[in-house]
């Protein structure tokens, strides 16, 4: 695996082995949330009728297939009508609200078919049974009821006009037989035979009934067509099959509820991730320095132990065979690849706010410069709040400013030596003026002096924080190289790229940006990272773990 491969290898499993248990723990609790939300849930039962529709009768069979199909989609948005939800209500005796039975109900088209399902929830089974049975056969009857009632109007019309028929024919009819009786009570003995006016008024009635009854066998066969035409045309909704007590209850579902809570929980660490990751503006390894500030690490520092005490902190001389001596070595290394004529002959280490570990950084790179074989000379510049003193346990006195105020003999330098190639002058007594004596003539020959004095060496200057006072831009003017180290845990790209700005505003010779107190996880500890060739420019570099 190349380079590359190996690089994205390794942060893809720093990510996962960050953030895996926090995404398993959001989804674990989601599991349990669900759970318990299951378990206090009320059980409620889905109770199925099926209803089906049979089509008028059309011109073949593919098209009453489809008729019935579509039929049956808008007949599924019916069932819920409110005059079929009160009839179904009053059936069962239910005496809540119409919404609230409204909400119970479900009813359906089995897809592709022209069978509906109309189903109702309830926490007693039985109930649930009779509702979805109830509301079924209310629909049954109104949708017959509706039918009836629009393709009845002409038969009805023909009722009546039938009724009219027939009650003229009646009237006829007893015309007829008083005539006749009146015929024969005023007929001759012996002669019964009707007078001539009498035979013409009988044969007019009859012809009269003969016509009516023909009027009325024309409408009693048209209204037999009408109502045979409307048959064949009638959709037939039939009960296909009762609903009966489920065994089961359908809500809740636990073990589909339980993975979707575990799920869901999982989901939400992980889009809270994103968030946080996203809103976090911390430099908190090499990637999010490139992408914040478009620059790289010249170096990372991994995060010792007890970060916030300077005890233990010089790595190099106390614990030489430990990560974080490595890593400054490594960073000695970077230094001397940044410039192509070498190591700077003068270099500044500071940082953009206190605490941020510059002067444990300080210490530490003058002592691989150091046990390299390079003449090094460290100088607390940090004239604010000294710590080089601290550090590597010797007087706070005399130190620079006695240097500089020619309080202190010029040999007293030499005297200041903690280890063959070490050099460490502490700051001294506070001046009145740090910022002014920073920015002196004074400090320039001063430096230049220990130039000379540490010929073919290093001069390293822990200096002040960039962001609170100008000490630090003052003296960045004065040196062959910065460093600005910036703890990863807390340190913001906002905060560190005004320092930046600050030294480029200076025009002061920028080497790099150190990562300090970065995690073994951030920092991807236990995979190779290669320092940049000797090009002039900087690239991270990091500590393997072999």
């Amino acid at each position: 695996m190349d380079q590359a491969g190996t690089y994205w290898r390794g942060r893809f499993v720093g990510f996962v082995r960050r953030w895996v248990l926090p995404v398993i723990a959001a989804g674990a609790l989601g599991v349990l949330a669900a759970f318990l939300v299951s378990r206090a849930m009320v059980p409620e039962y889905r109770a199925t009728a099926q209803l089906y529709l049979t089509p008028a009768a059309g011109s073949g069979a593919f098209q009453d297939v489809a008729v019935g199909q579509s039929l049956a989609r808008t007949y599924a948005q019916l069932v819920t009508a409110e005059i079929v939800l009160r009839a179904a209500m009053s059936s069962v005796g239910w005496d809540g609200e119409i919404e609230r039975f409204r909400a119970r109900t479900q009813a359906s088209q089995v897809r592709d078919t022209s069978i509906i399902n109309v189903s109702f929830r309830d926490p007693d089974p039985e109930r649930a049974a009779d509702a979805a049975n109830a509301i079924a056969q209310a629909f049954i009857d109104q949708s017959r009821t509706l039918e009836a009632s629009l393709q009845g109007t002409t038969a009805s019309q023909l009722d009546e006009q039938i009724g009219s028929v027939q009650a003229d024919i009646q009237a006829l009819d007893e015309q007829i037989a008083r005539l006749r009786a009146s015929v024969a009570a005023s007929a001759p003995p012996g002669q019964p035979t009707a007078r001539p006016d009498q035979q013409a008024q009988l044969l007019t009635l009859d012809g009269l009934r003969q016509s009516k009854q023909q009027t009325l066998a024309q409408l009693v066969r048209a209204r037999d067509d009408i109502r045979l035409t409307a048959a064949r045309s009638r959709n037939a909704l039939t009960l296909w099959q009762a609903a009966t007590p489920p065994r089961r209850p359908d809500s809740p579902n636990v073990v589909l509820t339980v993975a979707l809570g575990g799920l869901a929980g999982a989901l939400f660490a992980l889009v809270a991730i994103g968030i946080v990751r996203y809103r976090d503006d911390r430099l908190s390894d090499a990637d999010a320095l490139a992408e914040r500030l478009g620059t790289v690490a010249i170096g990372e520092i991994r995060l010792g132990a007890r970060p916030r005490s300077l005890a233990g902190k010089l790595f190099v001389r106390d614990a030489p065979d430990s990560l974080e001596a490595e890593a400054f070595r490594s960073l000695r290394t970077s230094i001397s690849f940044a410039n192509p004529d070498g190591h700077p002959r003068t270099l500044l280490v500071t940082s953009a706010v206190p605490l941020e570990g510059k002067s444990v950084v300080s210490a530490n790179l003058a002592l691989v410069f150091a046990d390299a074989g390079t003449p090094t000379i460290l100088v607390d510049a940090d004239l604010r709040r000294p710590s080089q003193h601290d550090l590597f346990g010797i007087k706070a006195s005399p130190g620079l400013t006695d240097l500089l105020a020619g309080d202190a003999p010029s040999d007293a330098i030499l005297e200041m030596r903690v280890r063959p190639n070490l050099i460490v002058i502490p700051a001294g007594p506070p001046p009145s003026t740090p910022a002014e004596l920073a920015s002196s003539g004074r400090m320039y020959a001063f430096l230049q002096y220990l130039r000379e004095l540490s010929k073919d060496g290093v001069v390293i200057l822990d200096a002040s924080p960039l962001l609170t006072v100008t000490d630090a831009a003052a003296l960045a003017t004065k040196v062959d190289g910065c460093l600005m180290v910036v703890d990863s845990s807390r340190t913001g790209a906002r905060v560190a790229r005004r320092a930046t700005e600050i030294l480029q505003q200076v025009h002061a010779p920028v080497l790099g940006i150190v990562l300090n107190k970065v995690t073994a996880r951030e920092a991807g500890y236990g995979y190779y990272r290669y320092p940049a060739a000797k090009s002039g420019k900087t690239g991270r570099t990091n500590v393997s773990a072999s």
